[in-house]
């Protein structure tokens, strides 16, 4: 079994990690294009089915996965991997709560009033699960990455060889 740097020809030395914040930028970024997709969706559709929420939070993590992983070419470590996981759900977590002031003009502390604990049994499972099952989908779309790169670079030599 060849190595990522065998794989590669690039040595590892160069090929720099990305910052924790570029990850969990780029998913804060396209979780908010998915959900304006399906509001605009839901909109002209009508109601979409309840794993909406489930895309919205997987989709993401694909799409950022297999953008590092084809651009690096290679896994990111579990601390940047994890570490960027969980800043994206504090940011999302923070948006929801700033829209749901904005929008219906609810405190968390109103909200957790109105709901009591059952509100936050709900996050205390919900949030760590989800998560979680980021960090996997995350590391699933970066292994694809840079399978999809490492197809394409052969492709191109392949190419290359044939017009020699």
């Amino acid at each position: 079994m060849m190595t990522t740097e065998q794989q590669t020809d690039v040595p590892l030395a160069d090929v720099k990690e990305p910052k924790i914040w570029h990850v969990a930028l780029l998913l804060s970024l396209l979780t908010i294009l998915v959900e304006v997709i399906f509001y605009a969706l839901e909109s002209y559709f009508g109601p979409t089915e309840s794993s909406s929420s489930f895309i919205s939070t997987a989709l993401p993590c694909v799409v950022a996965g297999m953008y590092f992983g084809q651009k690096t070419e290679r896994l990111m470590s579990r601390q940047t991997r994890l570490l960027s996981i969980l800043l994206w759900g504090a940011v999302e977590l923070i948006v929801v709560a700033g829209i749901m002031r904005y929008f219906f003009g609810l405190t968390l502390a109103e909200f957790t009033a109105e709901f009591g604990a059952v509100f936050w049994w709900i996050v205390a499972i919900l949030m760590p699960l989800t998560l979680i099952i980021s960090y996997f989908v995350f590391k699933w779309g970066e292994k694809m990455g840079i399978k999809n790169a490492v197809k394409a670079r052969e492709k191109q030599l392949a190419k290359q060889q044939k017009s020699e």
